[in-house]
């Protein structure tokens, strides 16, 4: 029977595929899987009205792949998700590329703006938010975090693909404060399979584990529940699949444990189709 409802649920995705902001699916002979949130933002400026032009981030550049991790810091904090996106485009649109110009002071005058930036943002692209958009404070807070930890993380991502160890970068980024929410100390944790996933979908660093590419967030696991899909099962052999994640703290193990049961059902649909089983199924 949950083989079934995952089989209906992946078929409904692949059916609303071009009627769904976020379900951006690519095709190769006949086969749709997922393409990455960031490849189309499903947000497009005011004068493209036919929308044929698409809001991305380009991996392969620096600018695009900060603006990726400015994404998760904002997603790694309550609120709907269109939140960051509009955010993530506003740095995009208006700030300096330079990112060491991205000073405390800086940031500072700039988180007293955002209500004008909210304001500047919606005149220039079609406002398709299901609530009103709005940029918390602390989202700021994970720009400045990042632009002063920006050359290590790098650093973090080269090491993990020479040494063909991921384990590197989840440990520096899960140990980097101010990146998640619960206040300025707050670290990153359920969204760095995000980053995974995007940048293996990108294809911007070789070699990244795509069973640790799944988000497990509160969205994906009630749609598990719905499904029948439990965490507590072990693998054909009778293990947990705690393959190559001993190494992080047990919370990680326990986000990359649910992500590669997610991974092992989903394939490269990731955690996406779980994302929208309440708008493709309910």
């Amino acid at each position: 029977m949950e083989q079934k409802r995952i089989e209906r649920l992946i078929a409904a995705v692949v059916e609303n595929r071009d009627k769904l902001s976020y379900l951006h699916a690519r095709e190769e002979n006949g086969v749709y899987s997922y393409a990455g949130w960031v490849s189309n933002f499903g947000i497009y400026r005011v004068d493209d009205r036919e929308m044929t032009k698409p809001i991305s981030l380009d991996l392969k550049t620096e600018r695009g792949l900060f603006l990726l991790f400015v994404l998760a810091s904002c997603w790694s904090r309550t609120g709907p998700f269109e939140n960051a996106s509009y955010f993530t485009l506003y740095i995009k649109d208006h700030w300096d590329s330079d990112i060491s110009s991205y000073t405390k002071a800086f940031i500072d005058e700039e988180r007293k703006n955002r209500e004008n930036s909210v304001r500047t943002i919606l005149r220039e692209y079609q406002d398709s938010a299901r609530k009103e958009v709005y940029f918390r404070p602390d989202f700021y807070d994970g720009v400045y975090v990042l632009s002063t930890e920006w050359e290590g993380i790098k650093e973090a991502l080269r090491e993990s693909e020479a040494e063909g160890d991921y384990t590197i970068f989840i440990r520096h980024i899960r140990d980097i404060e101010g990146l998640g929410g619960h206040g300025p100390r707050g670290k990153m944790r359920i969204k760095i399979p995000l980053l995974l996933r995007e940048l293996a979908i990108a294809e911007r660093y070789r070699g990244i584990p795509k069973e640790w590419c799944c988000v497990p967030d509160k969205r994906v696991l009630d749609a598990c529940k719905e499904l029948g899909i439990g965490f507590d099962f072990p693998d054909a052999k009778g293990h947990y699949p705690l393959r190559g994640i001993r190494r992080v703290d047990s919370q990680m193990q326990m986000i990359l444990k649910e992500s590669q049961i997610i991974y092992s059902l989903f394939g490269e649909w990731y955690d996406i189709a779980l994302f929208a089983y309440q708008d493709v199924i309910e």
